[in-house]
């Protein structure tokens, strides 16, 4: 239920997003932090501060070179 739960969150950050492509994503100034809980909270701003400071092209490559998108990659391969 947890991972349905995810990948359910996932695709919707997905869709929100889609129309940047592979282009930066802007920078947002400001947003409504009341609307977490403190430990979510805490959670992004560790998130933040570990890869805030890299360009939407460094992280892209960063996760294709994590287990799952690679083994995802090789099982596509194979079809």
């Amino acid at each position: 239920m947890i991972l349905f739960i995810f990948l359910s969150w996932c695709d919707q950050i997905i869709r929100h997003f889609r129309e940047f492509g592979s282009e930066n994503i802007p920078k947002v100034y400001s947003f409504d932090a009341s609307v977490f809980e403190q430990e979510e909270l805490n959670i992004l701003d560790l998130v933040w501060s570990v890869y805030g400071k890299y360009d939407a092209k460094y992280l892209e490559r960063l996760t294709h070179y994590e287990k799952p998108w690679v083994n995802a990659s090789v099982d596509k391969n194979e079809d």
